[in-house]
C-alpha cells in the first residue's frame, strides 16, 4: 500500500513551496512521512499552514553547501521539483541554466552521499518534446526554449550520474497541470479576467491545442508511480485526457463564470501549436483520472473567485 510505503520514512522535497511541491508536501504529511521541505525564499506562498509541523530548510540549491545540507538529513526518498520555470524567457538564460542544471547537479551529488537512498524522483517537463501530438516517452526530443533545454540537460545528468553511482531514478515529464494555487497559466488568467468581466486575452488565433490535468489527478498519478518498483529508471509522462483548443477553453471558462467578457485575440507568440501526451505507460500502472475538465474548472473558478 502507498500509505505503508512512506509512513515513517524521511522524504526530502525541493521546490516544496511551489504549486505541485506544496500539494506533495501536504500529501506526505498526511501519510505520516517525515517531511523535509526545501525552499528558496523565506516568504512562504503555499506552506504557511504546515510551517510549524514539518522541517523547512531555506537553501539555494545552486550553492555548493547545498550538497552537504541535503545529505545530512539522510532521506529515504528525494523529490526534486525546484527550478526556474519561465519557459518563454530568453532574457535570463544564465539564471535558468544555473538554477535548473546546477541545482540538479548538487541534488544528485547530495544523493551520492546518502548510503541508503531508495530513489530520486525528478520532475521534468513535456516541453522536452517540443511541439507534439500524443507524445509517448519514445517521442523525438526537440527542445525549443532555454527552459526545455535545461530540463533535458538535467535529465541526462541524472541518468549518467545515477548509472555510475547506482542511484535509482525516476523521471516524470509533466504536461499542463491546473487547479487551486496555480497562478501562472492560461486557465488562471482566463478565470481571473472572466470573474471581473474583463477582456480574456489569447495570444495568436486560439487554435493551439492543449490537454490539462487537474492537480488532484496529478498527485494521484504521482503516488501510483512512487509506489511502483518497476518505475525505477523509467521516464513517465503525466498529462491530461483529451485535448482542447485554447479559444474553446476561453469560451468554456467564460460560460462557467457567467461572464460578460469579450475574448480578444492578440498578435503575439502563441507558443507551441500542439502540446499533449500519450499516457499509455502511466495507465499501465493503474492510473485513471477522476476529475474531468468541466469539474476541474469549476473547482478552480471557486478558488480564484475567493482570491480576486
Amino acid at each position: 500500500m502507498i500509505d505503508n510505503k512512506f509512513k515513517g520514512k524521511t522524504v526530502l522535497i525541493t521546490g516544496a513551496d511551489g504549486f505541485i511541491g506544496s500539494y506533495l508536501t501536504e500529501e506526505f504529511f498526511k501519510k505520516e512521512a517525515k517531511v523535509i521541505a526545501v525552499v528558496h525564499s523565506r516568504y512562504l506562498k503555499n506552506l504557511d499552514s504546515l510551517k510549524d509541523k514539518i522541517d523547512i530548510i531555506y537553501q539555494d540549491l545552486t550553492r555548493k553547501e547545498a550538497v552537504y545540507e541535503l545529505a545530512r538529513f539522510k532521506p529515504d526518498y528525494i523529490f526534486h521539483l525546484a527550478g526556474f520555470i519561465k519557459s518563454d524567457s530568453y532574457e535570463n538564460p544564465t539564471e535558468i541554466l544555473e538554477t535548473n542544471v546546477m541545482g540538479t547537479i548538487n541534488v544528485i551529488e547530495a544523493a551520492s552521499k546518502i548510503p541508503n537512498l531508495k530513489r530520486i524522483f525528478y520532475f521534468s517537463s513535456g516541453e522536452v518534446y517540443g511541439e507534439c501530438v500524443n507524445a509517448d516517452e519514445n517521442h523525438n526530443l526537440n527542445t525549443n526554449s532555454i527552459y526545455a533545454t535545461s530540463k533535458l540537460t538535467s535529465e541526462r545528468i541524472l541518468q549518467v550520474y545515477g548509472h555510475k553511482k547506482n542511484i535509482p531514478i525516476t523521471i516524470i515529464r509533466l504536461f499542463n497541470t491546473y487547479g487551486p494555487k496555480k497562478v501562472d497559466n492560461a486557465i488562471f488568467f482566463f478565470i481571473e479576467a472572466a470573474s471581473k468581466d474583463n477582456d480574456i486575452i489569447i495570444n495568436g488565433d486560439g487554435e493551439q491545442v492543449r490537454s490539462f490535468i487537474y492537480i488532484d489527478d496529478l498527485i494521484d498519478a504521482c503516488l501510483i508511480i512512487f509506489s511502483k518498483e518497476d518505475s525505477i529508471n523509467k521516464i513517465i509522462n503525466i498529462g491530461g485526457e483529451g485535448c482542447v483548443k485554447i479559444k474553446d477553453l476561453a469560451q468554456k471558462i467564460k460560460e462557467l463564470c457567467n461572464s460578460k467578457s469579450n475574448i480578444i485575440f492578440r498578435n503575439a507568440d502563441p507558443g507551441l501549436k500542439s502540446f499533449y501526451s500519450d499516457n499509455t505507460l502511466l495507465k499501465s500502472y493503474g492510473f485513471n483520472p477522476k476529475v474531468d475538465l468541466d469539474n476541474g474548472l469549476l473547482k478552480t473558478i471557486e478558488w480564484v473567485k475567493s482570491k480576486v
